[in-house]
């Protein structure tokens, strides 16, 4: 019988520290998945940046090969 009063009171904690962390996570106060977009975003944005360049490279390459091969 005192088992079963210990299991329930472990439960009924177990309960309130999952609603408190679920109101943590659904309220304004929790900020660190603001702070990780800004970092993928920040992220994105250099590697669309190193693309374009590699793009413009490749295109003056193409256009050189093609003057030179009297293609274009």
């Amino acid at each position: 019988m005192v088992g079963i009063l210990v299991n329930n009171s472990s439960l009924s904690d177990l309960r309130s520290y999952i609603q408190a962390s679920n109101t943590a996570l659904a309220g304004n106060s929790f900020r660190p998945c603001t702070t990780m977009d800004k970092r993928f975003d920040d992220a994105a944005r250099v590697q669309e940046s190193n693309l374009r360049r590699v793009e413009e490279v490749l295109d003056a390459r193409l256009r050189h090969i093609e003057e030179r091969l009297k293609i274009a």
